[in-house]
């Protein structure tokens, strides 16, 4: 997954937690809003009310109306102050269906009284209109009075109560906003923190497993050594490139499914599945090389070549996997040969010699073979170098090492022991057939420069190997027999004379 793609999952997850707190915390705050603007239109419909009822009973209307008839008996005036308690009673009705306070009705009802004594007065003056006339000013006043000072003290509490509850209403609406905003703000803040904390240990996290994933996708991808991870059965479940091209693999081609066995020699498949059973009976590592010595795999198209094979095995999810480190030895087979092999005259060298000295040492104390160890050198190697050159030195130990590989069995050993000696080890050998092969190389190699414009001859030297000797002994004694050939006038052998 991409870093993008991983801020991007981040960012969204951060809405959605935002989005989900503003939907519990701020939809209660809206719910207060609505109910806020409720109770403001009804206010100001009941504070309109209120003043139209002030104005009603205050100074041009029905009262002021109904006192100025008493006085002036004009019937527009008692039109005017019907009309004006017929408008108050239809106010009362609508603040009797809005005022809930217990208070506020009780003083709505000192008003419903006044207005009905009102009304009942201007019905009787209207009925009784021709008796009205007749009535003195102060006569008609003393019979239609009403005290209408309880109904203003009521109306006067109504509004000033309205008022103060609206106050009350819009204070604890305001407080309940607050409220809920402060919850909003502090879920937010601490949801915030905690989601980023998260957010922050998940991405280190992330990144650590990326890395390390990565780091194990370049180790897969970079490793020189061939990886390949198999279940119990053999089956191929992952290779990596340095597999595909070990084994001749085009990349196009898909091995995932097939067996391992299809990379073993077909002589080792049975003592390959031997082992890979026993690997998978047990949780471990095993290097293959240090139980079965050297051995080979397979490529693609039949080639045989040498490897090193280690094996891990684990048992995962109920099954056993195993995973295989393998590195081509061709190389190092290669260099290892090359290390034993003289530069010049391609036989071995006398590191290589002294290794075959010790194997066929034991092997004779063991089982009591004989072995014999012929000593050659060139005789008056030094001259030729001097005289004709080196090139000309080299191509007379090339031919000396030709001529001694002809008359050598395979099982015997030639190599070079120093500038101008080669060691012959001759397993299996009497010291009379030493004898022999040594006479013929003399007379070989007399007869082949004989006719040649360098002259040159042998030296050989014969030692057999008795029990209890060493390789010191042996190598001492054959030097020996060297020396008296050559101390005898060269172009011979000689063999060691001493005793066992």
């Amino acid at each position: 997954m991409k870093q993008k793609s991983v801020y991007a999952i981040v960012a969204l997850g951060y809405l959605a937690i935002i989005f989900a707190i503003w939907r519990l915390l701020y939809t209660p705050v809206i719910a207060i809003q609505s109910t806020w603007e409720l109770e403001q239109t009804k206010y100001m419909k009941n504070s309109n009310l209120l003043v139209k009822l002030t104005e009603e009973m205050g100074y041009g209307g029905f009262i002021h109306s109904f006192k100025n008839y008493v006085i002036r008996r004009e019937p527009p005036l008692l039109k005017r102050s019907m009309n004006s308690i017929q408008e108050v009673s239809n106010i009362l009705i609508s603040l009797d269906e809005s005022l809930l306070e217990k208070n506020e009705r009780q003083h709505l009802m000192n008003l419903y009284n006044t207005v009905d004594e009102y009304k009942n007065h201007v019905e009787w003056l209207r009925t009784n209109n021709d008796l009205a006339t007749s009535l003195s000013t102060a006569e008609l006043d003393q019979k239609v009075r009403v005290d209408d000072t309880q109904a203003l003290f009521a109306l006067q509490y109504i509004v000033e109560s309205h008022r103060a509850i609206f106050k009350n209403v819009r204070y604890q609406t305001i407080n309940m906003q607050e409220s809920y905003i402060r919850q909003l703000v502090m879920w937010f803040v601490i949801i915030s923190v905690v989601y980023w904390l998260v957010a922050i240990v998940c991405y280190f996290y992330y990144r650590s497993f990326v890395r390390s994933h990565q780091h194990m996708g370049m180790i897969n991808e970079l490793s020189p050594s061939a990886l390949v991870l198999t279940n119990e059965t053999g089956e191929i479940l992952e290779v990596n490139p340095a597999f595909l091209s070990m084994f001749g693999i085009s990349k196009g081609l898909n091995i995932k499914g097939s067996n391992i066995d299809i990379f073993v020699p077909d002589s080792a498949r049975d003592k390959h599945k031997k082992l890979r059973d026993d690997f998978h009976n047990s949780e471990r590592t095993v290097a293959m090389n240090e139980r079965t010595g050297e051995i080979y795999a397979k490529r693609l198209d039949g080639q045989n070549f040498p490897v090193q094979v280690a094996i891990s095995s684990r048992r995962s999810q109920g099954v056993n996997i195993a995973l295989a480190v393998v590195n081509d030895l061709s190389n190092e087979k290669q260099l290892k040969e090359e290390a034993r092999l003289d530069y010049l005259t391609k036989i071995h060298n006398r590191r290589y010699c002294e290794e075959v000295l010790e194997k066929e040492f034991y092997r004779a104390e063991r089982y009591g073979g004989s072995l014999t160890v012929m000593l050659v050198d060139i005789d008056k190697f030094k001259e030729v170098n001097d005289s004709l050159g080196h090139q000309a030195g080299d191509d007379v130990i090339i031919n000396v090492v030709d001529i001694i590989q002809s008359h050598i069995r395979q099982s015997d050993t030639l190599c070079r022991w120093g500038g101008d000696e080669f060691l012959c080890i001759l397993p299996n050998t009497a010291i009379e057939n030493a004898e022999k092969l040594a006479d013929k190389l003399v007379v070989s190699v007399h007869d082949y420069y004989c006719s040649q414009r360098i002259k040159t001859t042998l030296s050989i030297g014969l030692a057999k190997a008795f029990q209890g000797q060493s390789i010191a002994d042996v190598i001492s004694n054959v030097d020996e027999a060297l020396y008296t050939a050559k101390s005898q006038g060269r172009n011979r052998f000689s063999v060691y004379q001493g005793k066992e």
